[in-house]
């Protein structure tokens, strides 16, 4: 059923055109630094209405999270 699936949908010309052109990536490395928290990674992210940061070191992929707190 899953070969049919994704037979139909390659053949299908409005599919085609409205399909995702995302090409793979390939992983990007870095140099691992020599001293703790001298570069990390950080994003933000939202949780049961909450936001948060989210800190990751890349010397030892140590992961601090931390609730972000709006200030009136």
């Amino acid at each position: 059923m899953t070969k049919d699936s994704k037979e139909a949908v390659e053949k299908c010309e409005i599919c085609e055109a409205f399909q995702a052109k995302n090409d793979k990536q390939a992983m990007q490395t870095h140099e691992i630094p020599n001293r703790p928290w001298s570069r990390f990674s950080s994003d933000l992210f939202t949780l049961n209405c909450k936001e948060y940061i989210v800190l990751a070191d890349s010397y030892s992929d140590f992961i601090e999270v931390g609730e972000l707190k709006v200030q009136p």
